[in-house]
């Protein structure tokens, strides 16, 4: 990873889709914060009874709209972990699912955080303490 600036952060980003743990690590101190999501991945419609029997006439439409609902309600969950993020050195984003690949995009998209070195690693789950581990070691690198 790039050299360290003392007057800039290193943040670790683990993110899933159901929170996000931001760990800020400046000057030798670690800070961590959980953010969570409110979104809601599984919705049941009116008529669906399972899986198997589910009719694509019936509820094509709504699911659509329920996608699209969880892509707007997913951006605004990135959008707020992206406010977090302030003097920005270096942000490691990790995580078990694709979701840390749409935070990276919304990263590059965000203006202050341009130019900022970013790396992107693949994780199982972890609980809060593995993620202060992992981006203290990878920040010690």
């Amino acid at each position: 990873m790039k050299k360290i600036n003392s007057q800039l952060t290193d943040y670790g980003i683990y993110i899933d889709h159901p929170h996000c743990i931001i760990v800020a690590l400046h000057n030798g101190k670690s800070e961590a914060s959980l953010i969570k999501s409110e979104l809601v991945t599984h919705e049941r419609f009116e008529g669906e009874g399972s899986d198997k029997t589910r009719s694509i006439d019936q509820t094509g439409g709504r699911q659509k709209q329920h996608q699209n609902k969880l892509n707007n309600e997913f951006r605004k969950f990135c959008k707020a972990i992206t406010a977090q993020i302030h003097n920005a050195n270096r942000i490691l984003i990790m995580g078990p699912s694709d979701a840390k690949f749409e935070l990276q995009k919304e990263i590059r998209k965000t203006k202050n955080l341009r130019g900022v070195f970013e790396e992107v690693k693949p994780t199982d789950k972890m609980s809060k303490g593995e993620v202060m581990r992992f981006v203290k070691k990878n920040f010690a690198d």
